[in-house]
């Protein structure tokens, strides 16, 4: 009996999700590749870097999209062809629409990027340097 209110307890405790926010993109980045003026430089991420460059976009219960891994920038969100596009102000995070999308583009991927293997691209801007770091990665939640 006292193991059940210890439970109790606990279980009050723990924090609730905020239910104003839904989470409908989230992925993780393998790849870098920082862009400037002068060229580019890929990058491998490792995974303690992936976590720390994870995306996520959230909507509310009104339907407006936000960059929560970016500040909570405010996002639009457009499907075109292939993708769903979430754009903000300083960039966007670009996805395949579904699974069956992504395998009947995939050879067109491929040739325009060399790879195959990434399932979004996150495109942000780098504020006073006329660069930008682009982030290639497996979504986990779509």
């Amino acid at each position: 009996m006292r193991t059940f209110y210890l439970l109790a307890v606990l279980a009050l405790m723990a924090p609730t999700p905020d239910p104003q926010y839904r989470a409908v993109f989230e992925g993780y980045p393998v790849r870098r590749v920082l862009v400037s003026p002068d060229g580019g430089l890929p990058e491998a991420l490792n995974d303690k870097q992936s976590a720390e460059y994870a995306s996520r976009v959230v909507v509310d219960r009104e339907g407006n999209y936000f960059w929560e891994s970016r500040e909570m920038k405010p996002m639009a969100m457009v499907v075109s062809g292939a993708f769903t596009v979430f754009v903000a102000e300083s960039g966007y995070v670009k996805t395949y629409r579904s699974q069956s999308v992504k395998s009947a583009t995939a050879a067109g991927m491929k040739a325009a990027t060399g790879v195959d293997q990434y399932d979004y691209v996150e495109h942000v801007a780098l504020p006073g340097t006329g660069g930008a770091a682009n982030y290639f990665g497996n979504r986990t939640t779509w």
